[in-house]
This record gives structure tokens, sequence and C-alpha cells, in this order.
């Protein structure tokens, strides 16, 4: 009798060893994240050729969302209202084919779109009045959360002109409501700046401001966020201090420095399961360029031990 309750322990833990298994290797949905597509003057305020190339493939991954981390357009500290609202009108035109198949397209703002201060923070928020609507004081519409599926996605402003590279007290206070409050088996996190950059923004990311980067960082370990998705430095890097994934993926167009790892222009697949999560990096032929993979521990049943 001891014997066969021993095997029938053995195939019970078989059994929830292959289940948990293959709930790793399906995925519930895809999101597809981009950042940094603008040119590199007024006249030119959107790569139109590499960012046009790369909304096509986009498209043709048939992700559920995307999410676009800033930068979208160049921008110009003098630049008038007409001018700014027909750099966005290009870039919307530019990603015209992921729009037309439906998929929505979530955007947080970079240093570019807040060139102008107070008076251009409202043109990106009437830009894009389709952001969700539940950021914090001082955050509406360019911070800003949404559940889909499984997830929850935690869109952050690392540029307000009140205080760049750092978020407002009001925005950490509401950061802390929405990890706390997920019921969601994952969170992904998103902002501009690098906590941790690699390339020419370095001390001047979250990482000006070292203690707050550390307790931004804190926080998401200990609600085990997955990943942390910027832009910024117009470079691919990725890197994993303390367990979180830091993935830069800042250029869709933005130009290069030619000095740094990383430099090809590309975009973020990531294919999320319930127990595992995907990300591919491909280049703006469609070539991949990176593949890596999170994955929940598995439990080990108390009648095993």
């Amino acid at each position: 009798m001891r014997r066969m309750n021993q095997q029938l322990a053995r195939f019970g833990l078989a059994l929830l060893l292959t289940l948990l298994l293959s709930a790793e290797a399906r995925a519930d949905f895809r999101f597809v994240s981009l950042a940094d597509s603008r040119g590199t003057s007024s006249d030119t305020p959107v790569n139109v050729e590499v960012l046009g190339r790369i909304a096509q493939l986009v498209t043709a991954e048939k992700p559920a969302l995307v999410v676009f981390g800033g930068d979208t357009i160049s921008g110009g500290e003098k630049l008038n209202e007409k001018t700014i609202r027909n750099q966005y009108r290009t870039w919307k035109e530019t990603m015209r084919p992921v729009y037309e198949a439906g998929i929505p397209v979530y955007v947080i703002p970079g240093n570019h779109e807040m060139k102008g201060g107070r008076r251009h923070q409202e043109l990106f928020r009437e830009a894009f009045a389709s952001n969700p609507d539940n950021g914090p004081a001082r955050g509406q519409k360019t911070a800003f959360s949404l559940d889909y599926d499984i997830a929850r996605f935690i869109c952050l402003d690392t540029v307000n002109p009140d205080t760049p590279h750092r978020l407002l007290p009001e925005q950490t206070a509401w950061l802390d409501g929405q990890l706390a409050s997920s019921r969601q088996t994952h969170i992904f996190v998103f902002g501009h700046d690098p906590a941790y950059p690699v390339g020419p923004h370095q001390g001047a990311s979250l990482d000006k401001y070292p203690a707050e980067r550390d307790s931004f960082w804190t926080r998401l370990v200990k609600y085990r966020v997955p990943a942390y998705l910027c832009g910024h430095e117009h470079l691919y890097n990725r890197s994993r201090p303390e367990g979180v994934y830091q993935v830069i993926n800042g250029t869709c167009g933005a130009p290069f420095r030619k000095r740094y790892a990383g430099e090809f222009y590309h975009y973020v697949v990531v294919d999320v399961g319930v127990n595992r999560i995907s990300f591919t990096v491909k280049d703006d032929q469609g070539k991949v360029r990176d593949q890596f993979e999170w994955t929940r521990p598995v439990p080990v049943p108390a009648s095993s031990k």
C-alpha cells in the first residue's frame, strides 16, 4: 500500500508538472513595445522611412496592443502649436497600418514631446486623448494604467516638466496603489527613462537621483514585475538587476551616436503566458536579434518533499 501511495504521489507530481509546463508554453496574448521614432529636426520630425517599415512589421505580428515609450516626434522648444500638431499628425499617419488594423496604441511622453514645457504637455494630451485618464494629479494621460487579459500595464511619466528624470511624489503614491491593487497575473511597467542607462544618457535618466531610482526599483522587485520597458537611449540593451528585466528598446527611427553597442532599429514582441513570458527583439527587417524568457518558478508540492 505504501508503495502504491508513493507511485500515485509521483504520478500526481508528474501530472502537475505537465500541466504547468503546458500552461507555460501557451501564450495568452501578445503585445509590442516601441520607443523613439523621432527625426533629427523640425523639418524631419519623424523618421518616416524606418517607423513606416516597422509599423508594417508590427501589424503583421498581430499584437493585442502596442505601448510606445516616448519621443514620437522631434518637438522643439520654440515651435508653435500648429507645428507640433503637424508633427503628431505625421507620426500618426506613419503608424496608420497599426491603427487601421484595430490595434490599440498607448503612448507615454518622452523628453522631446516636453521640450516646450507645460504648453507642449497639453499638446501631448490632446494628441493622445485616447490614453486612459486614470493617472495621478499632474499626470493625466501622461501616466496611466490599463488591464488586459492576465496583465496590468503601468505607464509612467518620467519626463514631467516640473521634475524630469524622476517621478513626482503623487505619481510614486499612485504607482504604489497600482502595484498593490493589481489582481492580474503579471505587471509590466513602462517609462521613457531607463533606471540603469548604459549609453549617452547616463546621469540624465532615472539614475540622476540614485536614491529615488533605487526606491523605484525596490518596488518592482517587491511585486515581482517581470520587466520595465523604456527608451531614451537610441539602442537596444537588456539587463536584469535584482531579477527584474530592464529592456531598453530605444529606437524605431531615432538617430544613432555610432558609439554604443546595440545600435540598430528595432521593436520588441512580448508573448505573455501564465508561467512564461517570451521576449523577441526584431530589427527593422524583421530579423530576430535577441530572445529571452521570464519563467515563473515552479512550486514544489508538499507531498514530494
